[in-house]
């Protein structure tokens, strides 16, 4: 209740800004300080759940991730022909390729630059094994060894996995491992 008041009007106002003033100060500002603090609180949390979530149109950088996660898992009897499509390993908008080509065998990987003078995706050679002869398919065969074989069926080029091999992985920074059943890793490019 405001007290009545018997002075002008311009004095009253000063007096009801005052009240109102001391209303605030004393009943209103610990809610809005409460409110206030609660509002703070959430806000900080949803913006460390937000920033702690993955997003692939801005994924965490290959240098800051604790694991690589392999988006191929192939057994035994895996092939890819000279002119086959590539085998493609996606994280986010981060590819990589296995292609086997007419004079190697190439790992390349595509990033997305989101940022800088430099935006857009940029490809980079991340591993290749240069062959030699009429080069026609590479194969995981049911014994674990990587093989190049030419048209007329000699190896060309093997990881030498043949009886420790089980499957591999391709990731898409563009490395394949070999590995054993205990999925130890048994070769590395």
């Amino acid at each position: 209740m405001l007290p009545t008041f018997h002075q002008p009007l311009h004095i009253r106002s000063r007096v009801v800004n005052r009240y109102y003033l001391l209303h605030i100060n004393n009943q209103l500002l610990p809610f809005m300080k409460k409110q206030l603090f609660t509002a703070a609180t959430l806000l900080l949390l949803s913006a460390t759940a937000t920033f702690a979530q993955q997003n692939p149109l801005n994924p965490v950088p290959e240098h800051l991730r604790t694991e690589q996660v392999p988006t191929i898992h192939t057994g035994a009897n895996w092939r890819l022909k000279v002119g086959d499509s590539p085998l493609t390993a996606q994280w986010g908008q981060n590819y990589a390729y296995l292609k086997l080509e007419k004079n190697a065998l190439v790992s390349s990987k595509t990033i997305n630059i989101t940022h800088g003078d430099d935006m857009g995706p940029q490809s980079s050679v991340v591993w290749s094994i240069p062959l030699s002869g009429s080069v026609k398919e590479v194969i995981f065969g049911q014994d674990g060894n990587l093989v190049v074989y030419d048209t007329a069926g000699e190896v060309l080029w093997q990881s030498d996995t043949a009886g420790r091999g089980h499957k591999f992985k391709f990731y898409s920074d563009g490395v394949l491992d070999v590995f054993d059943g205990g999925d130890h890793s048994v070769w590395r490019r």
